[in-house]
């Protein structure tokens, strides 16, 4: 019988246990509930500084898709889709993307499952490289959207459902998601929100947000003003508010809009209330795409708009300050011993002696606190 040494015997050992402590490790991260990030989006600890100044240009293109939404963002050669038209605005959007040569959507963000918003989705997954999907919780019976959970299957796209205060980054453009801050049964009111931010510039998107999400979005304190702003569905009036319209506080407003057609956007109480807040506005139904090009203090357009007849105020407008991430009054609530971080009203909230409180959940990302498994802060 052949003998083995004690030094053999010690090498062994060591192995053994170096295997186990990285079995151990991969089965804690895999527990985590963690927001995950795709290879294109920087973990909390790179996230880049939005009030620093920029050293590049971002260009927002709001293609004329007619009575539909289709929005692309561009950043350091980084590409964002927010919404994705009707079914037959494929070719319109194909063609404009391939004429910037654009072959991979780093992030496709689709507000909400109707078709003028998703209806060319599952042709543009199906003919370019797509990094992260993002989607609302709500689904369809649609044929147009069944499409786009096949599509999204056969090429192995796991979609994101984001979190208010979730963000996601292109070059040096931060993105945060600010809504929807509760769950409805109308899929307008779960239009996901969310807002870009570039140097001194932002741009705030509401798909087809309703005035009931735009109250609870107040609520809560969500931070809306913005320099330009997509007009909710369309300028129909159920949505943008007054209220809303005064937190957030467009210099500039887009409407997405077809001329002639069946709704009759935008209404003119929209129209009315965008002029009364001093908004400066465009419509594609007027002056078909719009692109708008931002170098981080100021923002020109490719077509003139129709400016308001009152002066646009800019100060003391808004609810609330802009952040590196959406912040609430009640922030989050963290556990000191087990370094987990809840929303306010979680049910495994920690006792008060053991509480730590965060303004932001970036902040207590970066405190070392995890997202709570059964609240997902």
């Amino acid at each position: 019988m052949k003998k083995f040494s004690k030094h053999f015997f010690k090498k062994q050992l060591v192995t053994l246990y170096a295997f186990i402590f990285l079995l151990f490790g991969l089965t804690l991260t895999s527990c985590q509930n963690i927001f995950t990030l795709s290879p294109d989006q920087p973990s909390s600890s790179n996230i880049p500084d939005i009030a620093k100044e920029t050293t590049s240009q971002l260009t927002v293109h709001y293609l004329d898709v007619g009575q539909a939404d289709c929005i692309l963002l561009q950043n350091q050669g980084q590409n964002v889709l927010i919404d994705a038209g009707n079914r037959a605005d494929f070719f319109t959007i194909q063609s404009y993307l391939n004429k910037l040569n654009i072959k991979k959507l780093n992030t496709f963000v689709l507000t909400h499952p109707h078709e003028d918003h998703i209806g060319s989705a599952s042709l543009i997954i199906q003919n370019y490289d797509i990094g992260t999907v993002y989607m609302t919780n709500k689904s369809s019976a649609s044929k147009v959207y069944q499409s786009l959970l096949k599509e999204l299957d056969r090429k192995k796209i796991s979609p994101k459902v984001p979190h208010p205060g979730d963000n996601f980054f292109i070059g040096e453009t931060a993105f945060t998601f600010l809504g929807p801050v509760a769950q409805y049964d109308d899929l307008n009111s779960m239009s996901l929100v969310l807002r870009a931010d570039f140097g001194d510039n932002s741009f705030l998107f509401t798909g087809d947000s309703t005035n009931e999400a735009e109250k609870d979005m107040l609520q809560e304190k969500v931070p809306l003003e913005a320099q330009v702003l997509k007009v909710g569905h369309h300028g129909s009036r159920a949505s943008s508010s007054y209220v809303f319209l005064k937190a957030v506080n467009p210099e500039f407003s887009v409407i997405s809009t077809e001329t002639g057609n069946d709704y009759g956007h935008p209404h003119k109480e929209i129209l009315s209330r965008l002029n009364d807040i001093g908004s400066t506005l465009f419509r594609t139904d007027k002056s078909g795409t719009i692109i708008a090009t931002s170098n981080g203090k100021e923002i020109i357009w490719n077509t003139a708009g129709v400016k308001s007849s009152k002066e646009h105020v800019t100060d003391e407008n808004g609810l609330t300050q802009k952040d590196d991430k959406i912040t609430y009054t009640r922030g989050f609530i963290g556990n000191r011993n087990s370094k987990t971080f809840h929303t306010h009203n979680c049910s495994s909230l920690p006792k008060k002696e053991n509480q730590i409180r965060f303004a932001t959940r970036k902040k207590a990302l970066d405190a070392g606190y995890h997202p709570c498994g059964k609240c997902n802060p």
